[in-house]
């Protein structure tokens, strides 16, 4: 399958603009500076997925969504950061362990409901999202299991040949063009850091591949700027 290079370069920028509404709309509510450092759209093998999360202590929420796009998203702090925003909305509250989750999940309901609805908005479409579940763990245990429905392209056939993204960081095809399967999912990333602090916190975006791929072949104006999808990893 191929897709648009117009419509992934504008789901990029969507992505990136997203996530800085909702850093926005985290910055309002406590009064902390943060920026959005990167936003990349990739496909990467599913054992990678959240590897950069790898020795540190998480907390965050997820949303189910569906509709024009279904999936899964989720906003992931570190627990300090996460201490830092239940002080800042409640003083005092990062000492109770209860009103520090409360935080969290009012934190994140805002800013990911805003990240969700930019989306319907651009598409003019409805993507209805579920109330935040509240999630913590090691590393990539704090992101959701994927299910095999979620943006995962297999099979040969998948990628018409073209090397893979470099999900084990060698640069080497990472699936096989001659018959193996490329167990490999999208996903949607994006990076926040506070200003003048070694605090980072990030949104992921797990789409399930065929409401995607419908949306981005939909948004494609010129079949001449397709690429394999491949190319996005």
């Amino acid at each position: 399958m191929k897709v648009d290079i117009q419509s992934l370069g504008t789901f990029n920028r969507l992505a990136h603009e997203g996530a800085e509404q909702a850093t926005a709309s985290m910055c309002q509510m406590t009064g902390l500076d943060a920026v959005v450092d990167v936003t990349k759209i990739s496909l990467i093998d599913r054992a990678d997925v959240g590897e950069q999360l790898a020795g540190g202590d998480f907390v965050g929420v997820s949303f189910d969504f569906e509709g024009e796009l279904a999936g899964e998203t989720v906003l992931v702090f570190d627990r300090a950061g996460s201490e830092t925003i239940a002080e800042a909305l409640v003083p005092g509250g990062a000492a109770d362990e209860a009103m520090a989750r409360s935080s969290v999940e009012e934190i994140g309901n805002i800013m990911m409901s805003g990240f969700i609805d930019g989306w319907a908005d651009f598409l003019g479409a409805t993507i209805e999202h579920s109330p935040p579940t509240y999630v913590e763990g090691s590393g990539r245990e704090v992101l959701p299991a994927l299910s095999e429905e979620a943006a995962t392209v297999e099979g040969p056939d998948a990628f018409e040949g073209v090397e893979s993204g470099d999900g084990d960081g060698s640069g080497r095809d990472t699936g096989s063009s001659a018959g193996g399967s490329l167990d490999q999912v999208f996903v949607f990333k994006s990076e926040i850091e506070w200003v003048g602090e070694s605090v980072h916190f990030y949104i992921y975006m797990l789409p399930e591949y065929g409401p995607l791929a419908d949306v981005m072949s939909s948004q494609a104006n010129a079949a001449d700027d397709a690429i394999p999808v491949d190319k996005l990893g």
